[in-house]
């Protein structure tokens, strides 16, 4: 790779449709690092045009051919930055993170190829994150930096890999077109195109968010017998398998999915809390207690690629004060409240057992 040996640049690259309820949003919170801001549009009928090039995008049309891949590339062969940094139009870069990414452009990036960032996916009502994910985010300009597949697209990291604590948060006023990806999956099979393990992971999750699970689970399953024994996603597709079974029916069946990720070390802390949630379901509390422990302990040890940040603390101390308390351990379980408390304060569980404590135990 080539060295820069001036300050870099970045450009930030975005594919736009319809988007003027949030098009401002995401441009005014790029404009503190940006050197230069591109917009695909693939075909606006609102304001979206209008808006971009009134916050200093420069804006190109692009006849959508249902490959998101294929509209990112062309947005990308429009940058002229150093580096380029992509993001969806519901997309918000927050202060601080715009801040560190700005501080990170100063020291060109400490001259990695491709940096990774958290990327926020959804929130609780305080506004703090529950779901997150870590994606190739700001990726030097060059022909490596190649978006692949038609949907739930993806750039494969190259060269030197860097990351950085700037969080990136998708903040969607509206949902996305029902069906849209699973008919883009349809669409390339009915077109004879041959799914990477990758894709057919999506297009099994796809199945699923549409209940198609009948269609789903022989695909997850197929995927998790190729699985590498040390992949720490084996958990994630375990979790997919016991889910095809309860639509199913068959609870048992289920439980025996989730129990065979344990077979290759630990499980994730997500793990941990469906094991937990499953055993606390059944009345079986002091073992439902077990697994909420091992979240916060042994599972916090294991990296997924979809991470539930409140399965490491909130979901197994709320869950632990229930056990203990079904079990007739109260102090226990108002300790257990005490300690979700530092984490959501004000969530409607904890205040609730708050009362409840005060008066039980007053």
């Amino acid at each position: 790779m080539e060295v820069i040996t001036h300050m870099a640049t970045l450009s930030v690259c975005l594919i736009m449709k319809n988007e003027e309820d949030v098009c401002e949003r995401v441009l005014r919170s790029v404009q503190p690092f940006a050197d230069e801001i591109i917009v695909a549009d693939t075909g606006s009928s609102d304001a979206t045009v209008e808006i971009a090039e009134a916050n200093g995008a420069q804006v190109f049309p692009y006849q959508w051919t249902d490959n998101f891949a294929a509209a990112r590339n062309f947005a990308f062969s429009k940058a002229s930055g150093d580096y380029i940094l992509w993001l969806d139009a519901d997309d918000v870069v927050p202060e601080l993170s715009a801040q560190k990414i700005s501080a990170a452009k100063a020291k060109e990036f400490d001259h990695a190829d491709v940096l990774l960032l958290p990327y926020h996916l959804s929130f609780y009502p305080d506004g703090s994150p529950s779901f997150s994910i870590v994606r190739e985010r700001i990726l030097r300009r060059c022909p490596l930096a190649e978006w692949q597949g038609a949907v739930h697209e993806v750039i494969r990291p190259f060269g030197r890999l860097g990351r950085l604590d700037a969080p990136i948060e998708h903040r969607k006023l509206h949902p996305a077109e029902p069906g849209r990806n699973l008919r883009i999956y349809e669409k390339l099979i009915e077109k004879g195109a041959i799914l990477s393990e990758r894709e057919q992971f999506y297009y099994a999750r796809e199945l699923s968010d549409n209940r198609r699970f009948e269609e789903a689970e022989p695909i997850f399953y197929r995927l998790l017998s190729i699985m590498p024994a040390s992949s720490p996603d084996r958990g994630q597709l375990c979790r997919n398998l016991a889910a095809c079974r309860d639509a199913a029916k068959d609870p048992d069946g289920a439980l025996r999915y989730l129990l065979f990720a344990l077979e290759n070390g630990c499980p994730s802390s997500v793990t941990c809390c469906e094991l937990g949630r499953r055993y606390l379901n059944k009345g079986l509390y002091a073992a439902a207690a077990e697994w909420y422990l091992r979240a916060m302990t042994d599972g916090s040890k294991v990296a997924e690629t979809f991470d539930r940040l409140d399965c490491h603390n909130f979901i197994p101390c709320i869950q632990l004060c229930l056990c203990f308390d079904k079990l007739g351990k109260y102090a226990e379980a108002e300790q257990w409240n005490r300690r979700a408390a530092l984490y959501r304060p004000q969530d409607e569980a904890v205040l609730h057992n708050a009362a409840y404590f005060a008066k039980k135990c007053g």
